[in-house]
């Protein structure tokens, strides 16, 4: 007796039914980026939520046909699906192994096809095979709305005829000598450069601290780290008592807008004074980045938030109806951080000799910038991809602030707003064995960028006085001649002639979470002790006087020895006594910062804030 063939039918509907909303899901994801998504990238993630659940529907399929009475069909559908884990098993491996976010999405959709083709050559549910995997991937590949931009209008926001606007873009980690305004010869920063010339360059600008936390912390409030408070000595967060940017231009009638990539601004109490403030690259509803890291994917499988960044700008300024609002606008981008993992056409450009792409990537995602330092070596090759990626990272980067900028000049109209574009700190990309951007305080790290661009009220020209991201506030408050933001101990930047600072000061502390992992790579057969120095620098137009509390003085002439290895103090006795004296100078000047019991914000994190911090190598997991 031939068995009944609805059963079968009915659950190999049900098994291929279960990719339909996996795949629908996928499009809701996609939709989420809005038009800052790729075409290729809204395929691959439709592809990944549909191989999410390929494995359930053809293990289904098969309990369909095995209970329906067709021992063939369960065996060709087991068959299929043993084939649909193993492919994926290996996809999330190679993902891992490589870190190319490419080969997981790219080998489900393979597997998915497979089985389509499958299904509908047996005539098993063919027009509901070819309905979930196309029609969702055709949506996908469609998805390009424009972005319905949000309205802010409020009844707070005082309009007048011509506000002056400010736009403040940070791109955190970018090392000024990575520009061409700056003497990088690469042709990587073609926007940064038709800014430059644009704008007021300054070529000397320091940051005083060497990462994140505390140099966002002092670009918002114009004081320095022993101010605030916000560094390893202390705790990495800013005390609601202290006045940001954003508060004072918020009192001052200001909409204040901000946009960050790094995370950890937002999880540091720096987004205080916002009215609204986003993560930069993370939809608000499903996260395609955290399933991908749960199968073994990397945390960054398109960028760090920089394609869509243009997308989230024009929504955040609003439409018309906002435009009479004097804006604040912070954008954070993210791209040259640690990992250096550009998307795949820019990890082909500027490849060392002699390696490929792939090599370059497996050399880039097993490197550890901390572990090196913890090794005392780094393999050449290693080296080289690394410099390439970063170089990489700045191109890509300057890439998508060209679009970013053009929506910032058609929203904000250009003649009315300063802009300015800076950077947090720099990064040690192997110069004297430094890697990172921690222990050392070394001009690769704290020699940034500065841009400030105000037609028809800043000339363009090269700036050479020396300044400080600190100078950050007093510069905003000039321009927009708002009383109530705080300046802490900044100075315009709009000063016409410049007078410049006779000495600029930086900051460092040891930060121990990387200490503990460099001690367990080395299997604690190296000593680390000498990486938990407190640093202090007094710098000049030419002579650096670094301070650490483990060695002692060290002095070096930056213009002759920009590494910073050679140190040249018995040769120059009266500069490290001339400097030794303004840095006692500074201490006195700038009250250090006293707790006053405020909870710690970190005592609230979440695990996801948590994964965040680890994703950029902040937290040991």
């Amino acid at each position: 007796m031939t068995p009944p063939r609805e059963p079968l039918h009915t659950a190999l509907v049900l098994g291929f039914g279960a990719l339909l909303p996996a795949a629908w899901v996928g499009t809701a994801d996609v939709l989420q980026h809005g038009a800052a998504l790729g075409r290729l990238d809204a395929a691959i993630a439709v592809a990944l939520w549909s191989g999410l659940a390929l494995p359930f529907a053809l293990g289904a399929a098969g309990v369909g046909a095995a209970l329906g009475g067709r021992p063939r069909s369960w065996r060709i559908i087991a068959f299929l699906a043993g084939a649909g884990w193993i492919l994926f098993a290996l996809a999330a491996v190679s993902a891992r192994w490589l870190t190319l976010a490419g080969g997981l999405p790219l080998a489900v959709m393979g597997v998915a096809l497979l089985t389509a083709g499958a299904a509908a050559a047996r005539r098993l549910a063919a027009p509901l095979a070819c309905a979930l995997l196309g029609a969702p991937l055709l949506a996908a590949l469609a998805s390009h709305p424009a972005v319905t931009p949000e309205s802010l209008e409020s009844p707070e926001l005082a309009r007048v005829a011509e506000p002056r606007h400010v736009v403040l873009i940070v791109l955190d980690t970018l090392r000024a000598d990575h520009l061409g305004a700056y003497g990088h010869p690469g042709k990587l920063t073609p926007t940064l450069d038709r800014l430059a010339a644009e704008s007021r360059q300054f070529t000397e600008c320091f940051a005083p601290a060497s990462w994140t936390v505390p140099s966002h912390a002092s670009l918002f409030t114009g004081l320095y780290p022993r101010s605030h408070g916000t560094h390893f000595a202390q705790h990495r967060w800013l005390d609601d008592r202290f006045d940001t940017l954003a508060e004072g231009m918020s009192r001052a009638g200001y909409r204040t807008l901000g946009l960050a990539a790094n995370h950890h601004i937002g999880l540091a109490n720096l987004a205080q004074g916002f009215d609204r403030y986003e993560p930069l690259g993370m939809p608000r509803g499903l996260r395609l980045r955290s399933v991908l890291q749960l199968l073994g994917g990397p945390a960054r499988w398109i960028d760090e938030g920089a394609k869509d960044a243009p997308g989230q700008v024009e929504s955040m300024l609003g439409n018309d109806s906002t435009s009479g609002v004097p804006t604040f606008l912070f954008i954070n981008l993210l791209e040259p951080h640690w990992r250096y993992l550009p998307p795949a056409a820019e990890r082909r450009r500027g490849l060392p000799e002699g390696m490929s792409a792939l090599a370059a990537t497996r050399q880039v995602a097993s490197f550890f910038g901390p572990n090196a330092l913890a090794a005392g070596q780094t393999d050449p090759q290693q080296a080289a991809a690394v410099r390439a990626f970063y170089a990489a990272e700045v191109r890509y980067q300057d890439e998508q602030l060209a679009r970013i900028l053009e929506v910032v000049d058609r929203r904000l109209e250009r003649e009315r707003t300063l802009l300015i574009v800076t950077s947090d700190h720099g990064e040690n990309l192997g110069e004297a064995g430094r890697w990172d951007h921690v222990f050392a305080i070394n001009d690769h790290l704290i020699r940034v960028p500065m841009l400030i661009r105000a037609p028809g009220a800043v000339a363009p020209g090269r700036e050479a006085g020396l300044c400080q991201l600190l100078d950050v506030p007093a510069t905003v408050a000039d321009w927009t001649g708002a009383e109530e933001v705080a300046v802490g101990a900044g100075k315009s930047l709009l000063a016409n002639p410049y007078p410049g600072r006779d000495v600029v000061f930086a900051e460092g502390d040891p930060f121990y979470g990387h200490l503990e992992r460099m001690s367990l790579y080395t299997g604690f057969q190296r000593d680390v002790a000498s990486f938990t120095a407190r640093l202090l620098a007094a710098r000049d137009d030419r002579f650096k006087l670094v301070v650490s509390s483990r060695t002692g003085d060290a002095l070096y002439d930056v213009q002759e020895d920009p590494d910073e290895v050679r140190d040249v103090a018995a040769n120059h006795p009266e500069q490290v006594t001339r400097l030794r004296a303004a840095l006692a100078r500074w201490q006195e000047t700038q009250p250090p910062y006293r707790e006053d019991g405020t909870a710690t914000p970190g005592e609230r994190m979440t695990a996801e804030e948590r994964q965040l911090l680890e994703s950029l190598g902040y937290v040991t997991p």
